[in-house]
């Protein structure tokens, strides 16, 4: 089997890009990632090994996203990227959540679906690519710097456009259990 994307499963964005021809600095935040446990538990930060893993401390744990169908029995969790579950913390309303919430149930019933915004081009794609203009015909499924849709793949930290896009995303999930 060859590698492949997996999508965080609140907020779409790939676990890990590809970066030609562009500073990497603002996109290695996708690469911090942990597994949602069916307990409703998370695991510490690791990272996502392109083949269905989150690696975390050199446990495995096999991880879907939250467009994919699969049998139970043959995943751990939920694959979320670290600063999602950052902004996820933060929430507000997190604190009420969790008291009378499963996380991994809210995801599976509530998370990410393809359909929702321009993250949508990408679901799919064995690898997303972060590119210039020059090179986008060059690769397959690529997002290009300056494109609308390219505010989503900035590191939250420094893009408030981002921060909020994740906001409302975690927010839309937290209220259908409130």
């Amino acid at each position: 089997m060859g590698c492949f994307s997996l999508y965080d499963s609140i907020v779409g964005n790939p676990s890990g890009v590809t970066c030609a021809g562009v500073d990497p600095e603002n996109y290695k935040w996708m690469n911090d990632t942990r597994a949602v446990l069916k307990d409703g538990t998370v695991t510490d930060v690791g990272f996502y090994d392109d083949y269905g893993r989150v690696i975390v401390d050199g446990k495995e744990y096999p991880v879907i996203d939250s467009s994919l169908s699969a049998d139970e029995e043959k995943h751990s969790g939920f694959i979320i990227i670290d600063k999602v579950y950052q902004i996820l913390k933060n929430n507000v309303e997190y604190k009420a959540f969790v008291s009378k919430s499963n996380l991994y149930e809210a995801i599976k019933n509530h998370g990410w679906k393809s359909g929702i915004g321009l993250m949508e081009r990408y679901i799919g794609h064995q690898e997303v690519i972060v590119t210039t203009t020059e090179n986008k015909d060059k690769y397959f499924g690529s997002m290009v710097t300056g494109s609308p849709e390219s505010y989503m793949f900035l590191n939250p930290d420094v893009s408030p456009d981002n921060y909020e896009r994740i906001d409302e995303l975690i927010s839309l999930m937290i209220d259908n259990y409130l």
